[in-house]
C-alpha cells in the first residue's frame, strides 16, 4: 500500500472514530499533495519518495509555527501544532542520526581528490540521494560545510 493510499484509509478511519485533529490534519495534507501535484503545466502523480518530501516538509511547518505560537503565548495553538506535527511524523521513516549523516557524508568526501566549496552542492545532493526524507537538509548542509572547512 503507498503512503496515499494509507493517508486516505487512515483518514477515513479517523472519520469512523470521529477525531477531529487527525481528521483535519490528514485532510491537509492529502491537499497539500494534491496541490503540489497538480501545480506546474501537467499534472503529476508523486512517489511515495516525493509524497515523504511533502510530509516532512508539512511536520517542518508545524513545528516552526508551534515555535512561534509558544513565544507570541498561545499555547492551545502551540500545542494543537505540534500534535499535527505528531500525526504526521507517524508517516515519516525513521530520522537519520547526526553519526549516520557524517558517515555518509565522509564515504562522499573520498571519492573526491580535495573537496572544495564548489564541490558542496554535488556532495549534498549526493548525501541527500542516500537518505531521501530521513535526513534534514540543514544537518546534512552542517555536516558538509564543516568537512569542507
Amino acid at each position: 500500500m503507498s503512503i496515499k493510499q494509507q493517508l486516505q484509509a487512515d483518514l477515513t478511519e479517523a472519520l469512523k472514530a470521529k477525531d477531529s485533529l487527525k481528521v483535519t490534519t490528514l485532510r491537509s495534507v492529502i491537499g497539500a499533495i494534491q496541490t503540489q501535484e497538480k501545480s506546474g503545466k501537467t499534472a503529476v502523480e508523486f512517489d511515495d519518495n516525493q509524497i515523504l518530501e511533502l510530509l516532512s516538509k508539512e511536520s517542518k511547518k508545524r513545528l516552526d509555527t508551534s515555535e512561534e505560537f509558544h513565544k507570541l503565548g498561545y499555547p492551545e495553538r502551540a500545542e494543537t501544532e505540534s500534535a499535527e506535527s505528531a500525526i504526521i511524523q507517524n508517516y515519516l521513516p525513521e530520522a537519520a542520526t547526526y553519526d549516520e549523516v557524517v558517515t555518509v557524508a565522509s564515504s562522499v568526501f573520498s571519492e573526491y581528490d580535495a573537496p572544495t566549496q564548489r564541490d558542496m552542492g554535488s556532495i549534498i545532493k549526493a548525501v541527500k540521494e542516500h537518505f531521501g526524507a530521513s535526513a534534514d537538509g540543514k544537518t546534512i548542509s552542517d555536516v558538509v560545510r564543516s568537512m569542507i572547512g
